[in-house]
């Protein structure tokens, strides 16, 4: 049987998920375009982020069930 209580959880993931996802498009495309000062600081940035979509993939696929 399905965990209702899961679903606005999921939905909340998933749109985190999308966020994340956009916000780490804007980060390489700023890092392609910048000095190596401002590389630096987004390259950190963009780990940071990469590593909490991780995050939420992984909660994502367990309260999935997959």
């Amino acid at each position: 049987m399905a965990d209702h209580g899961a679903s606005p959880e999921l939905d909340k993931l998933r749109r985190r998920y999308a966020d994340l996802g956009a916000a780490i498009d804007g980060l390489v495309g700023r890092v392609a375009a910048s000095s190596s000062t401002t590389e630096a600081v987004l390259s950190a940035e963009l780990g940071r982020a990469r590593k909490e979509l991780a995050s939420i993939a992984r909660r994502l696929k367990d309260l999935s069930g997959e």
